[in-house]
This record gives structure tokens, C-alpha cells and sequence, in this order.
């Protein structure tokens, strides 16, 4: 976090608030679409695309049913890759690193976060209570 300019993610009201928001939401959608015979989500994590792009594409691809072959290959040019050749902190498509976001990040901060969302966390595969995983 910039010690100078932490803006909303100090603010403690409105991280817990969104922590929360967002817990619901992946808790409510993987009880609802996800272990069933007839899946309606496929998570795909931020940090798998990173690792093999092209086998979180043949994923999705199975999972929407649709024919590989006739999609165009991810490149940076159509912004169908992770992350970006340069960073734009004012920009919402940052930097696009995975765990960059550990830099704006104060302890309090990773605190809520973890209070509030920890299940839904660990629910997408993180561990929560160690932040270098997260």
C-alpha cells in the first residue's frame, strides 16, 4: 500500500464490507453451479493462467463445448494474455502479476480480508491464512 495514498483499502468499513460481498458471491455460485451433474461455473484462477495459459483455454473450451480449433491463439496484441507489457497504476488492468497486489497490501488489510473471506477463499483453493499463497 502506498503509505502516502492507501485510499479505500484502509478504510476498514468498506474493505470488510466488499470482503464480504464478494465471499457471498463465490460461496452462493459454487453452492448453486458448481459438483453438480449439470455445471454452470468453471473457476479458472489468475494464477493458472499465468502458470499454462493454453491449458486453462482447452478448459474452457471443453467445458462450453465449443471447437479449439476455430478460435484465434491468445496473444498480448488482442489482450487475450495475463498481464501487460507495462505497468498502469491508474489504469483497472494494472500490471497484471500475479500476487502484485501484496505491494498495496498493509498486514490490517490481509487481516479483514482473511476474517471476512477466508472460507470462500479456501473454497477457490487458497490458503488464507498464509498470504504468500493467496
Amino acid at each position: 500500500m502506498n503509505p502516502d495514498n492507501p485510499g479505500l483499502l484502509a478504510d476498514e468499513a468498506w474493505v470488510r464490507e466488499t470482503a464480504r460481498f464478494w465471499a457471498w458471491r463465490v460461496l452462493d455460485d459454487i453452492k448453486h453451479g458448481a459438483g453438480t451433474e449439470t455445471d454452470t461455473l468453471l473457476n479458472i484462477r489468475y494464477e493458472d493462467l499465468h502458470a499454462d495459459l493454453l491449458a486453462q483455454c482447452r478448459r474452457l473450451d471443453e467445458f462450453l463445448g465449443v471447437d479449439p480449433r476455430k478460435a484465434s491463439p491468445p496473444t498480448a496484441k488482442e489482450g487475450t494474455t495475463p498481464g501487460f507489457a507495462r505497468e498502469d497504476r491508474q489504469s483497472l488492468y494494472r500490471k497484471g502479476a500475479v500476487g502484485d497486489w501484496q505491494r498495496f497490501a498493509s498486514p490490517e488489510f490481509t487481516a479483514w480480508i482473511t476474517e471476512e473471506a477466508g472460507e470462500a477463499l479456501r473454497a477457490l483453493g487458497y490458503q488464507p491464512d498464509d498470504t504468500r499463497n493467496l
